[in-house]
């Protein structure tokens, strides 16, 4: 009897010790794609994804119907491609494989959709019908879908121009957080292009994008925070951006307006020596603004040693690029004779030509300019020069600022 129990209790103990699961093992109900195949199986989502990236596609396809059909809707995706690209016998079925994708329900079937379409994956590309699926997807705030919905309605692609879409699917994107799309649509709002002109909205999402250390985004907050548009004024605030972005990644606008703000705003000898240093420095890099301002400085001779003949030299560099600020200041040039000698028919055709490019304070200045070469009896003269610079010097439409700054 005693011998019957002492088996009993070893039998126990080995039934117990059998029944035990190893932690990283499957669930005892579920056998791994390795076990044998007589056996019915209960399929999880791994079987699905095993088999499919093994190339055991008849397997995978088996498991993933099997948890596919338990609501396992990231089996959808490889259900999709298994029929997209024909992996069983070169069997495509592209509308099958599509609306696999689309019951996937989020966002990476309707992606997947979109780009079959798009791209024409075993079909014939369908622009409309890929818009469609994107803007599905940017509905469920996807950034890369909201991206290719929005520029579509901007550029009429796929869909006729429709800027209050656009605009809507930018914001999608920005508010998901995409520091491109909210640098867009700063500019947007900030240019009044597309949408109203709004600068507190501008603002905000210039702010947004900064925030992302997006370098543009960076210098148009603090351009904004330098003339307090879309926020209050703020030049402390604006400087140190300014300084953030020479350190951080030599920005030559940051570095150019770091240098006029030290030189302008301050009251500091270092502040000044520092300006004129970062105006050298985008000088250097061909910033035509930095050398227009440095030049002018030169002339000046306030917080660099005067060199008349260098500034003037830096002003014709800047007029051979077409930059307006410079030919409005060679009129002055021309008009004081500072450097060179008075003529008032050369103010007149630099001030002329100024006016042209669109600066307004050398609308009246041409004009009294071309009295005074009048009395002298010039103006022929005058008007001959205008002509020939006109037709030597062209406007350039520079992507930077367009100040004029004094020589007095």
């Amino acid at each position: 009897m005693k011998k019957f129990l002492l088996a009993v209790s070893i039998c126990s103990i080995m039934v117990c010790g059998c029944s035990s699961t190893p932690e990283n093992s499957f669930a005892s109900s579920v056998e791994h794609p390795d076990a044998g195949t007589a056996k019915t199986r209960n399929y999880i989502f791994d079987d699905c994804k095993i088999y499919y990236d093994r190339g055991q596609y008849e397997a995978a396809l088996k498991a993933c119907e099997a948890t596919y059909s338990q609501g396992i809707s990231e089996s959808a995706i490889y259900l999709g491609d298994i029929y997209l690209f024909g992996r069983i016998n070169n069997q495509i079925d592209v509308a099958k494989a599509v609306s696999y994708y689309e019951s996937e329900g989020g966002v990476k079937g309707l992606y997947k959709a979109a780009r079959v379409y798009e791209k024409g994956v075993n079909t014939d590309v369908n622009l409309p019908k890929a818009l469609s699926y994107y803007e599905k997807a940017a509905n469920q705030g996807d950034i890369l879908s909201a991206n290719y919905v929005a520029n579509s309605y901007l550029k009429g692609r796929a869909a006729p121009r429709d800027e209050a879409k656009a605009i809507k699917y930018f914001k999608v994107a920005a508010d998901a957080g995409d520091p491109k799309a909210q640098f867009q649509l700063a500019c947007f709002y900030r240019d009044g292009k597309h949408t109203a002109k709004n600068d507190d909205l501008a603002y905000v999402y210039f702010s947004k994008a900064a925030a992302q250390k997006h370098t543009e985004a960076l210098y148009e907050k603090a351009q904004m925070e330098e003339n307090g548009i879309g926020t209050e004024k703020n030049i402390n605030q604006a400087i140190e951006t300014y300084r953030e972005l020479v350190t951080r990644s030599n920005y030559t606008p940051a570095m150019y307006t770091l240098g006029k703000l030290l030189i302008t705003t301050s009251s500091d000898e270092e502040d000044h020596n520092s300006g004129i240093s970062f105006l050298e420095q985008a000088s250097k890099k061909q910033y035509v603004p930095a050398k227009y301002l440095l030049g002018v400085e030169y002339i000046k001779g306030e917080n660099v040693e005067k060199s008349t003949r260098r500034g003037i030299e830096l002003i014709k560099e800047c007029i051979e690029k077409g930059y307006a600020p410079a030919m409005y200041t060679f009129g002055y040039i021309n008009e004081r004779g500072l450097g060179v000698t008075k003529n008032d028919a050369s103010a007149y055709a630099w001030y002329h030509i100024a006016s042209d490019c669109g600066i307004s304070a050398a609308d009246n200045k041409y004009q009294t300019s071309l009295s005074n070469a009048t009395l002298l009896g010039l103006s022929k003269l005058a008007n001959q020069k205008y002509q020939d610079y006109k037709g030597m010097y062209k406007c350039a439409k520079f992507n930077g600022p367009n100040q004029i700054f004094s020589l007095n």
